[in-house]
């Protein structure tokens, strides 16, 4: 869940498996730095968090980051 300023909002993405068994959620800092800039300047929040969770918690409910207006 992100906050802005009207209510909040969530991102909705997918999980990722690496070869290692290693489980990253699409919204993980280290998958977002793999982007390139004029997609990463796309992503509507920021996020508080640089890890999201992990193998049954990787998505919860919990509130994750603000939007980029509140951010600003």
């Amino acid at each position: 869940m992100v906050y802005d300023f009207t209510g909040p909002f969530y991102i909705i993405g997918c999980s990722y498996i690496c070869t290692n068994s290693h489980l990253y959620a699409s919204t993980e800092h280290a998958v977002f730095c793999t982007l390139p800039e004029e997609l990463q300047y796309e992503f509507p929040a920021h996020l508080l968090a640089s890890e999201v969770g992990t193998e049954a918690d990787i998505w919860s409910w919990k509130a994750r980051g603000v939007s980029r207006a509140v951010w600003n």
